[in-house]
């Protein structure tokens, strides 16, 4: 059987929409430990090696310190999903440094544990930003951050990328496929695995393996759940028009809607195919 492997980008849906569009600041525990309650279930039913990786953001970590505690006696790896969910692309290198610190530390204060590995939110490095990457290098073994499409593939121009020619590093990339005749990448996480069908994702699995590489499936929490449970009421979206507002409060239903409740069902038909591999810290090259 082939294998792959489960990750969950631990962030905090409810928390980032009052951030971004109001004047709140309010996490969402509750959905936050319904989310992982569902899929530690899933996998320690469903899965031989039981154990993923959950990326997760400095500031969930700062206020959700049970719930890391819990992830980490349940045997699981906590890695860096940076320290807010910012676009790496847009910040200044000592932006980055900073906010790499800061997660780092907010991680170590809540459950005892230095991330090793590191996925930037959004996977927001371009692929050319090797002065990004090196500085990932200098704070962790290994990263998820890189997409690969099938054109560097082909051209191999990803091996001049610093964290693919360094032995002592390991990137652990999200291989795409193209699509309607390479107009769409697709991936298999996130959104793309709510909105498509079991055999696509399949397919861009395999399409991964055929390239040399083992496929990864990455979840956010709002993923796994399916009934709006990180949901934002309107009237506490109070930044911006009125037409702004209304626009974010629909926003959410790409995320808390579409194909939700196909998750977990995916996952199963995924595991009748597919073999886990467990963390991507204990397949980190000795």
């Amino acid at each position: 059987m082939k294998s792959f492997y489960l990750t969950i980008d631990l962030e905090d849906f409810t928390y980032e929409m009052h951030r971004n569009f109001s004047n709140l600041e309010k996490s969402n525990s509750e959905a936050l430990w319904s989310s992982y309650n569902l899929v530690n279930d899933y996998v320690n039913k469903y899965y031989e090696n039981k154990n993923l990786t959950f990326f997760t953001t400095g500031i969930l970590a700062k206020q959700n310190r049970d719930l890391l505690k819990q992830i980490v006696q349940d045997g699981h790896e906590i890695a860096s999903h940076y320290y807010h969910h910012n676009y790496l692309e847009n910040q200044s290198l000592k932006q980055i440094e900073t906010e790499l610190n800061s997660a780092i530390d907010a991680v170590i204060h809540a459950c005892n544990v230095k991330p090793i590995g590191f996925r930037a939110p959004a996977f927001s490095i371009p692929v050319n930003r090797n002065d990004i990457f090196s500085l990932i290098k200098k704070y962790f073994r290994y990263d998820s951050s890189y997409i690969l499409k099938y054109q560097e593939i082909i051209s191999k121009s990803y091996l001049k990328n610093c964290v693919f020619n360094d032995q002592n590093f390991t990137e652990f990339p999200i291989v795409t496929k193209p699509y309607l005749l390479n107009m769409a990448q697709l991936k298999s996480g996130g959104s793309f695995f709510r909105i498509f069908s079991k055999e696509i994702m399949i397919d861009i699995m395999n399409n991964s393996h055929k390239n040399g590489f083992t496929p990864i499936v990455y979840l956010h929490p709002y993923d796994i759940l399916s009934e709006r449970e990180f949901w934002v009421n309107l009237k506490h979206l109070n930044k911006g028009s009125l037409n702004v507002r209304i626009s974010n409060w629909i926003m959410q239903h790409k995320y808390l809607s579409l194909g939700n409740k196909s998750t977990i069902s995916k996952l199963k038909y995924l595991s009748k195919h597919f073999q886990h591999q467990g963390t991507l810290k204990n397949s980190l090259r000795s």
